[in-house]
């Protein structure tokens, strides 16, 4: 499953081109080329809403109470913990 998120992926014809592309590549790398008998699915998510999901994502998880943030400096002085 893939789940489609942002603004650049609002284009027209871009979960069918994804999808497509995904067909082509499992038969060439996993495949190899050969013709396969059991049937895969590849399902891509095209929400309406995507094009805000990431914004909403960003923002549920700043009000999610088990995560401390720091600044890009504090972590390069301190390291990880």
């Amino acid at each position: 499953n893939i789940v489609l998120s942002g603004g650049s992926t609002m284009f027209p014809g871009y979960p069918t081109r994804i999808s497509k592309d995904l067909h082509n590549i499992f038969k060439e790398k996993v495949m190899k080329g050969k013709d396969y008998e059991h049937h895969i699915k590849i399902c891509v998510k095209d929400s309406f809403r995507r094009k805000h999901s990431v914004f909403t994502g960003g923002s549920v998880l700043t009000q999610l109470s088990g995560i401390h943030w720091i600044t890009k400096a504090i972590y390069d002085e301190e390291g990880e913990k």
